[in-house]
C-alpha cells in the first residue's frame, strides 16, 4: 500500500512539475507574442516614415519637373524669337 502511496505522490509531483512547465511555456509564448507585436509596430512605423519621406520626395520632383517644363517653354519661345530675328522676321516681343 505504501508503494502505491509513493507512486501517487510521485505522479502528483510530476503532474505539478508539468503544470509549472506549461505555465512557463505559456508565459514564454506571451512574451514572444509581445515582442513580435512590438517588432511589427516598429516596422509599421518605419514603413510609414519611409512612405511619408518618399511621398515628399515625389512632391518635390513633381515641382522640379513643372519648373523644367516652364523653362523648356521659355527656351522654345526664345529659340523661335532668335530664328525670327535672324531671318528678318518679326519677333513676338
Amino acid at each position: 500500500m505504501s508503494d502505491i502511496r509513493v507512486n501517487l505522490d510521485q505522479m502528483e509531483s510530476s503532474a505539478n512539475d508539468l503544470m509549472k512547465a506549461k505555465a512557463g511555456m505559456h508565459d514564454g509564448l506571451n512574451n514572444l507574442d509581445n515582442k513580435m507585436n512590438a517588432i511589427r509596430e516598429m516596422v509599421s512605423d518605419r514603413l510609414r516614415t519611409d512612405i511619408e519621406f518618399f511621398m515628399a520626395v515625389k512632391a518635390n520632383l513633381v515641382k522640379e519637373f513643372q519648373e523644367l517644363d516652364r523653362l523648356k517653354a521659355e527656351l522654345d519661345e526664345a529659340v523661335v524669337d532668335f530664328r525670327n530675328a535672324g531671318s528678318g522676321g518679326i519677333s513676338k516681343e
